[in-house]
């Protein structure tokens, strides 16, 4: 079994099965836009293993896109007709917006279903990528690449609640800095979500990194 298989199964302990199309009801904490019709999407979370580290690689997206232009985000999009499941959706936009293949990617489970303001239900799904991929971006779609270490994203004291004024209602969105970037919303929900099932399941991140060390042998870059 490869670094990123074993991986996989690690977090795969702590994440929920990916949900069939019809059955990802939303279960964020978010505040939520009313009267919105729902349009399922899914992104794909790519984890990667790095020395005796493990990464998140985000996209920030390109900024003359129709929805959250220049925001940052996972690899992903709304579901095709063409989709058999939220699986084949999240790899298909992994492939087309940064040119990771499918073959590289071991499926760890998902995240809670994320209902954002624009109307998009977004099952977050996770995949640990194997060694020996290339990168192939498409600008039209994604202006920039790049990866923030597991360690940074585990620590609570990195994120913020914030509000934001939307038709004279306060609602309140997660935000955590990594700079230049700002990642709010929807991802930073999701990394919420991931930092609490991590950290809430084993304690601190000095005990999740020994087991990790002790369990894979990751390659070096």
């Amino acid at each position: 079994m490869s670094a990123a298989a074993t991986l996989a199964t690690l977090l795969g302990s702590h994440l929920n099965a990916v949900p069939s199309f019809g059955k990802s009801q939303s279960a964020n904490a978010e505040d939520e836009a009313e009267s919105q019709p729902v349009r399922p999407a899914a992104v794909l979370v790519p984890v990667l293993p790095r020395g005796n580290d493990v990464t998140l690689l985000f996209t920030q997206r390109a900024p003359d896109l129709a929805y959250h232009a220049s925001q940052v985000s996972f690899p992903g999009g709304q579901v095709e007709t063409t989709d058999t499941d939220y699986i084949t959706t999240a790899l298909r936009e992994l492939r087309e917006e940064i040119g990771i293949e499918s073959h590289f990617v071991n499926i760890a489970g998902a995240l809670n279903t994320y209902q954002t303001g624009t109307g998009f239900q977004v099952v977050p799904i996770v995949g640990v990528i194997d060694d020996g991929y290339r990168l192939r971006v498409d600008p039209s779609e994604v202006q920039a690449i790049f990866e923030i270490p597991l360690s940074y994203l585990l620590d609570a004291s990195r994120y913020e609640r914030r509000p934001w004024i939307d038709q004279g209602v306060t609602r309140h969105f997660h935000a955590i800095e990594f700079p230049p970037y700002l990642i709010w919303g929807a991802t930073a929900a999701m990394l919420v979500d991931l930092r609490r099932r991590v950290t809430e399941t084993n304690g601190n991140f000095e005990k999740i990194a020994s087991m990790y060390k002790e369990k894979l042998r990751f390659p070096e870059k």
